[in-house]
């Protein structure tokens, strides 16, 4: 959209070498300066830049005018009996391979994930688990994220989605997006284990590998108003000079916790949210967020 090109034009526009975002001379240090030294203000410099523009963009992008139509056309398909949005390209279960040579891949508790292609290109067929409102939420939920956040630094594309078991049952279809990020819970039973080529980009690139992982958070955090609540390293993905988001979040607030609050889709409150005038008599989110162990509903 063209709060996506505004972005890039700001990172252009601030990119190392330039002291202010209009000028054109190069970045010099003064005369005398230690080679090593100079080196790493240009690279200080270099990571504020990356820093600011994906901070000042943010005004423009949320709530963008073509987002909220998206989301709304997908809103009406999930519940009103709409027709497909007219951007998927995938609105039946015959758009793809035979589900017989679908393969399961790594599902957590609520979804089931398989990859298979479609049109050549690797995606992912996302389901509920079991027949039950929960679990059938979490998906609908990713369906509405993915759309309102639709070429979004790090956010998967969606290519579309179809109802099973008698329209009770939606599968989303979505970008294969790169590799997991790390293997392992982080804790001493499972240590986290690195993907290698998250390693060596950090290690070559390390202000390039910053700038897409900021990018990737500030797109489902700031953006679309996300709070990523079972957070661990499986749950991001690295690709060509990008990180992803690869697991929906709970809405936490702006046009997207709207749509889910009005369907009872996940959101960060366990309650309906409500002004308050005291920490006690604030809306409660999952006692794992509190700081305490756990042993209260209050944060």
């Amino acid at each position: 959209s063209a709060a996506w090109a505004r972005t890039a034009a700001a990172e252009r526009h601030l990119r190392c070498g330039t002291r202010e975002p209009r000028a054109a001379a190069p970045w010099r240090c003064s005369p005398g300066t230690r080679k090593a030294a100079c080196q790493l203000c240009s690279r200080a410099a270099h990571m504020r830049a990356v820093v600011v523009a994906a901070a000042a963009a943010v005004a423009y992008a949320y709530g963008d005018g073509a987002a909220l139509r998206r989301l709304k056309e997908a809103e009406g398909w999930l519940y009103a009996g709409a027709p497909p949005p007219s951007n998927w390209e995938v609105t039946s279960k015959r758009d793809l391979t035979p589900s017989s040579k679908w393969s399961d891949l790594s599902s957590g508790n609520s979804k089931r994930v398989r990859a298979t292609t479609y049109a050549s290109r690797p995606v992912v067929v996302k389901e509920a688990r079991a027949k039950g409102h929960w679990n059938e939420r979490n998906v609908r939920g990713e369906l509405l994220w993915l759309e309102y956040l639709r070429g979004a630094p790090g956010i998967p594309r969606l290519y579309g989605a179809f109802f099973t078991d008698n329209g009770t049952k939606v599968s989303v279809v979505a970008q294969r997006a790169g590799r997991p990020l790390a293997r392992g819970k982080g804790t001493q039973q499972s240590r986290t284990m690195l993907l290698k080529e998250w390693k060596n980009w950090c290690q070559a690139q390390p202000v390039e590998a910053l700038r897409a992982l900021l990018l990737c958070f500030r797109s489902f955090a700031e953006v679309g108003g996300s709070f990523l609540k079972d957070f661990s390293p499986h749950q991001f993905t690295v690709g060509k000079n990008e990180v992803f988001l690869i697991d929906g979040p709970d809405a936490l607030s702006g046009p997207l916790y709207d749509v889910f609050a009005a369907h009872n889709l996940p959101t960060v409150y366990d309650s309906t949210i409500r002004k308050c005038s005291s920490s006690d008599k604030c809306p409660p989110t999952s006692p794992a967020h509190c700081c305490c162990g756990g042993t209260s509903s209050k944060t």
